[in-house]
Protein backbone atom coordinates (compact mmCIF):
# COMPACT_ATOMS: atom_id res chain seq x y z
CA UNK A 1 0.00 0.00 0.00
CA UNK A 2 2.78 2.28 0.68
CA UNK A 3 4.35 1.56 -2.75
CA UNK A 4 1.23 2.25 -4.40
CA UNK A 5 0.35 5.37 -2.43
CA UNK A 6 4.15 6.91 -3.39
CA UNK A 7 3.38 6.05 -7.24
CA UNK A 8 -0.28 7.71 -7.29
CA UNK A 9 1.24 10.56 -5.31
CA UNK A 10 3.99 11.51 -7.84
CA UNK A 11 1.96 10.76 -10.79
CA UNK A 12 -0.57 13.08 -9.24
CA UNK A 13 2.76 15.77 -8.96
CA UNK A 14 3.52 15.18 -12.36
CA UNK A 15 0.32 15.60 -13.94
CA UNK A 16 0.08 19.23 -11.69
CA UNK A 17 3.29 20.18 -12.84
CA UNK A 18 2.03 19.23 -16.59
CA UNK A 19 -1.25 18.80 -17.74
CA UNK A 20 -0.90 18.37 -21.02
CA UNK A 21 1.33 15.58 -20.26
CA UNK A 22 0.84 12.25 -22.87
CA UNK A 23 -1.00 9.14 -21.70
CA UNK A 24 1.86 7.13 -22.76
CA UNK A 25 4.70 9.40 -21.20
CA UNK A 26 2.69 9.89 -17.86
CA UNK A 27 2.99 5.69 -17.70
CA UNK A 28 6.83 5.55 -18.53
CA UNK A 29 7.05 7.91 -15.73
CA UNK A 30 5.10 5.74 -13.29
CA UNK A 31 6.76 3.17 -14.17
CA UNK A 32 10.22 4.36 -13.48
CA UNK A 33 9.30 5.97 -10.29
CA UNK A 34 7.68 2.39 -9.77
CA UNK A 35 10.67 0.18 -10.45
CA UNK A 36 13.08 2.32 -8.49
CA UNK A 37 10.77 1.58 -5.14
CA UNK A 38 10.17 -1.63 -6.43
CA UNK A 39 13.59 -3.06 -5.59
CA UNK A 40 14.19 -0.98 -2.23
CA UNK A 41 10.92 -2.07 -1.03
CA UNK A 42 11.46 -5.94 -2.00
CA UNK A 43 15.05 -5.95 -0.03
CA UNK A 44 13.07 -4.54 3.14
CA UNK A 45 10.92 -7.07 3.16
CA UNK A 46 13.17 -9.95 2.79
CA UNK A 47 15.46 -8.89 5.16
CA UNK A 48 12.67 -7.92 7.89
CA UNK A 49 11.22 -11.84 7.18
CA UNK A 50 14.75 -12.80 7.82
CA UNK A 51 15.79 -10.87 10.79
CA UNK A 52 12.32 -12.35 12.30
CA UNK A 53 13.27 -15.27 11.80
CA UNK A 54 16.91 -15.22 13.04
CA UNK A 55 15.97 -15.79 17.28
CA UNK A 56 14.46 -19.10 16.00
CA UNK A 57 17.64 -20.09 14.31
CA UNK A 58 20.07 -19.37 17.69
CA UNK A 59 17.55 -20.98 19.09
CA UNK A 60 17.95 -24.30 17.30
CA UNK A 61 21.89 -23.79 17.46
CA UNK A 62 21.44 -23.59 21.02
CA UNK A 63 20.04 -26.78 21.47
CA UNK A 64 22.86 -28.23 19.41
CA UNK A 65 20.53 -29.18 16.46
CA UNK A 66 22.61 -30.26 13.44
CA UNK A 67 22.83 -27.85 10.80
CA UNK A 68 20.70 -29.80 7.78
CA UNK A 69 17.88 -30.15 10.47
CA UNK A 70 18.04 -26.62 11.02
CA UNK A 71 18.07 -25.98 6.82
CA UNK A 72 15.32 -28.10 6.75
CA UNK A 73 12.91 -26.49 9.33
CA UNK A 74 9.69 -25.26 9.34
CA UNK A 75 11.08 -21.43 10.26
CA UNK A 76 13.61 -21.78 7.35
CA UNK A 77 10.80 -22.44 4.97
CA UNK A 78 7.99 -19.98 6.52
CA UNK A 79 10.41 -16.75 6.25
CA UNK A 80 11.58 -17.75 3.04
CA UNK A 81 8.00 -18.00 1.36
CA UNK A 82 6.93 -14.59 3.49
CA UNK A 83 9.95 -12.79 2.07
CA UNK A 84 8.72 -14.31 -1.40
CA UNK A 85 5.22 -13.27 -1.70
CA UNK A 86 5.99 -9.77 -0.12
CA UNK A 87 8.04 -9.21 -2.73
CA UNK A 88 5.33 -10.95 -5.31
CA UNK A 89 2.72 -8.62 -4.10
CA UNK A 90 4.91 -5.53 -4.53
CA UNK A 91 6.41 -6.45 -8.03
CA UNK A 92 2.25 -7.18 -9.22
CA UNK A 93 1.28 -3.80 -7.30
CA UNK A 94 3.33 -1.54 -9.08
CA UNK A 95 2.28 -2.09 -12.76
CA UNK A 96 -1.80 -1.96 -11.16
CA UNK A 97 -1.31 1.22 -9.65
CA UNK A 98 0.62 3.08 -12.64
CA UNK A 99 -2.19 1.17 -15.00
CA UNK A 100 -5.16 2.65 -13.01
CA UNK A 101 -3.68 5.92 -12.54
CA UNK A 102 -2.58 6.76 -15.56
CA UNK A 103 -6.71 6.47 -16.50
CA UNK A 104 -7.48 8.20 -13.81
CA UNK A 105 -5.15 11.07 -14.35
CA UNK A 106 -5.16 11.48 -18.07
CA UNK A 107 -8.80 11.70 -18.51
CA UNK A 108 -9.36 14.81 -20.35
CA UNK A 109 -10.33 17.71 -18.13
CA UNK A 110 -10.35 15.85 -15.02
CA UNK A 111 -7.40 16.02 -12.33
CA UNK A 112 -8.44 15.48 -8.63
CA UNK A 113 -6.81 17.97 -6.69
CA UNK A 114 -7.25 16.82 -2.75
CA UNK A 115 -7.00 20.39 -0.87
CA UNK A 116 -8.21 21.74 2.32
CA UNK A 117 -10.85 22.82 -0.68
CA UNK A 118 -11.75 19.47 -1.57
CA UNK A 119 -12.02 20.75 -4.82
CA UNK A 120 -11.55 19.45 -8.41
CA UNK A 121 -10.48 21.08 -11.31
CA UNK A 122 -12.60 21.02 -14.73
Amino acid sequence: MDVAMSISSAMDELCTQRPSIARGELLRAGMRVGRDMMGTDSNTLILAFAGSSASMLVLDYAYDLPWLQIVNSNNIGIAVMQGLSGSFGIVLSVPATVVLATLVYSRKGTHLDVGPEMVSRQ
